[in-house]
């Protein structure tokens, strides 16, 4: 098809439109869809008789045909091309302006905040209606039916077209199959419903992003699309949802409403009659009207351009086949895959907290990455694309005092060098420093040597680098928040996906989703009494608790622990602390009285503690002397102590209610799998 013949069609060529262009979408599928939409449709598509079939049963005589010519959005984008004029990247009318972005488009209605209140209209004839909705009669139904499809001018106009002398004024259609239960294999494959949407011309953009959030079923007219033809699948229900903002403009009187002396009471109720014969319906304001039975069709028409409003339909649509057809749910849910985190100190070998299986080894790692990373002489990789990615062997030990990762040398690997990316660290390293790193001067070393006597590899730790060992598991240098303290950071390889069913609005479906860093403070280690505090976590240091235990078996087993052993983790540390039904009663008794400070001292001097050290701990902790006297802040090789907070709401007189975490408490990597619906199914 010439695109310059168009005028034979009935419409103007299309100003602007560049078929030669490789970023215009799909110029030649669009102006294919203006010649189907001109030349017109001699039948219904399956699902639109379907919808036909039962607007004939529920009004009969009064019923409205649905449009059997619309530009049809077959192909996933023909709706964002359509949302705009031919070779422009914004678009402006009465009810909405769209951008073309770096991140795609951007829509925006010209009200983006709605309220519930008396939105909800469901007609009579069809299942009960809840006491919370508004009951609509029959024939104000087919009132307002009628008046769906008259919409003016402005409305249908097309914003490809609209800079043409001769703008195409039409409807547009989608055909959605959302799914209502996911599949389980070897009991249930999956199941969804079809879902026809259609949009005045210049509401092409909520098509848009409505397949954005469904995606795109096809052309609904094409017999391979036909859900009624794929038995597996299919549930039987079928849904249609129509946008008319013009419905607004509608008076009570003219769409059948009566007057209040003839209005039952829950007419009155629901402002279902007229006093003034000018009294527009629904009090002028956006609203969304249902009609449904237990036949599994549902059609609902929505008085609003809100994008908010098309997406909540469909769930509301999910909602009604999954209660039809039994077995699974709709749900208003948020959820994430969350990695945990972990607070490192600042001297960590995995191998001595986490006993990882032996597959997990650096070899095999390099099988699977073969071709992805640059692997280097030395024993460790790069990665080819993010540069920033090291694959480094599981036996590392992480020492942030140094700012070094270092590991055995096997056989063959060759010795790393002083002048191995010397500058490339000593930039960064000196960008540490501008940015108030507090370690010590060998910061600024250059990149570490490795001597054949140690038989040691060592590479530079460095902020803004991954070390990714072979299991997975993942080492950083950061700088949280307003911490001024950098510290190794180590996240699992294996997330946990959490998922927050059955939530209303506002309800934190989304907060799931994201880190809980926006809620931690920061504040101050204090302490009591600076020496008394000190000889009490001595003598906690030094107390016995192989004998702690109630069952006596495990008692004569239990080895004497040594806290500050390296070999002991800090979260068993805190296990230690905390009253267990494990634990005797006595211990238990024990645990009480001792003061909460205290016990966050020697979790502070668990986190800080290096092995050379031995005995030698206290010199490393201080207070400052004020006027003479101590102080109460601690610090750590001068430097002040800073503990982390959750902030988990308010006092009754407005304080903030405040909770500690664990000394090695980290907030969690995020990525986001769900928000807002959620289909599922129980076994």
């Amino acid at each position: 098809m010439n695109p310059d013949s168009k005028t034979s069609l009935g419409f103007d060529p299309i100003s602007g439109a560049n078929f030669e262009a490789p970023h215009e979408e799909i110029p030649a599928l669009i102006h294919k869809k203006l010649e189907a939409y001109s030349a017109g449709a001699k039948t219904l598509a399956p699902i639109d008789a379907r919808i036909q079939s039962y607007l004939n049963d529920l009004l009969g005589d009064k019923s409205t045909p649905l449009p059997s010519t619309t530009i049809v959005a077959e192909k996933f984008g023909i709706t964002r091309t359509l949302s705009f004029p031919a070779g422009k990247d914004e678009f402006t009318s009465d009810i909405v302006k769209s951008y073309r972005v770096r991140q795609g488009v951007l829509h925006n209605p010209k009200n983006d905040k709605r309220t519930t209140k008396g939105v909800f209209h469901v007609v009579e004839g069809g299942l009960p209606i809840a006491a919370d909705k508004k009951a609509v009669p029959l024939n104000t139904f087919a009132a307002i039916l009628r008046e769906t499809f008259n919409a003016p001018d402005d409305l249908m106009r097309l914003p490809y077209t609209v800079e043409n002398p001769k703008p195409v004024r039409a409807w547009v259609s989608l055909y959605l199959r959302p799914m209502i239960s996911p599949e389980v294999p070897g009991i249930i494959p999956q199941k969804t419903m079809e879902t026809r949407f259609f949009v005045p011309g210049n509401l092409v953009s909520n098509l848009d992003f409505v397949e954005s959030v469904f995606g795109n079923a096809g052309n609904a007219g094409e017999a391979g699309n036909d859900a009624a033809l794929d038995v597996k699948h299919w549930s039987g229900h079928t849904g249609c949802i129509i946008l008319a903002p013009h419905l607004t403009s509608l008076k009570k009187k003219d769409v059948g409403l009566p007057n209040v002396s003839e209005a039952t009471e829950r007419q009155k109720r629901d402002g279902m009659c007229w006093e003034k014969e000018d009294e527009l319906y629904n009090e002028g304001q956006a609203f969304k009207i249902t009609s449904r039975d237990e036949r599994g069709v549902i059609i609902s028409i929505i008085a609003d351009n809100y994008y908010g409003y098309c997406k909540k339909e469909i769930k509301t649509q999910i909602s009604y086949a999954t209660n039809l057809f039994g077995g699974c749910e709709e749900e208003h849910a948020g959820g994430a895959l969350t990695f945990a985190s972990y607070d490192l100190g600042e001297d960590f070998s995995l191998d001595e907290v986490v006993r990882a299986p032996e597959t997990h080894t650096y070899t095999e790692a390099m099988e699977i990455l073969d071709g992805d990373v640059e692997q280097k002489p030395e024993g460790y990789a790069v990665d080819k694309i993010h540069p920033n990615i090291f694959y480094v062997p599981q036996a590392i030990r992480v020492r942030l005092h140094d700012q070094v990762i270092e590991w055995e040398r096997e056989a063959g690997q060759t010795p790393i060098s002083a002048n191995i990316e010397e500058k490339d660290t000593a930039e960064k390293t000196e960008n540490i420093k501008k940015d108030s790193i507090l370690l010590t001067s060998k910061t600024l070393t250059p990149f570490p040597k490795s001597n054949d006597r140690d038989n040691k590899q060592r590479i530079k730790l460095l902020p803004g680098n991954t070390y990714i060992l072979p299991s997975g598991y993942r080492v950083q240098m950061v700088k949280p928040g307003d911490s001024r303290r950098w510290r190794i950071v180590g996240t699992l390889p294996e997330p946990c996906l959490c998922h927050k069913p059955a939530t209303v609005s506002g309800g934190g479906k989304s907060e799931i989703s994201k880190s809980i860093s926006y809620a931690c403070i920061t504040g101050s280690v204090f302490v009591m009494d600076f020496k008394n505090d000190m000889e009490q976590v001595d003598m906690l240091l030094n107390f016995d608790y192989s004998q702690i235990y109630k069952d006596i078996e495990k008692r004569s087993r239990a080895p004497k622990i040594k806290i500050l052993d390296t070999r002991v983790s800090l979260g068993s540390v805190i296990r230690l602390f905390t009253a267990s039904g494990e634990y005797s009663d006595g211990y238990n008794d024990f645990l009480r009285t001792l003061p909460p400070h205290v016990v966050e001292i020697l979790l502070i001097i668990k986190r800080y503690y290096k092995p050379d050290w031995e005995a030698d701990w206290q010199k490393r902790f201080s207070v400052d002397l004020i006027n003479g006297i101590p102080g109460h802040e601690l610090k750590y090789q001068n430097q002040r102590l800073l503990t982390t907070f959750l902030r988990v709401g308010y006092e009754r007189d407005g304080s903030w209610r405040t909770l500690g975490v664990r000394k090695d408490f980290y907030p969690s990597y995020k990525v986001q799998m769900e928000d807002d619906i959620t289909a599922s199914t129980v076994l």
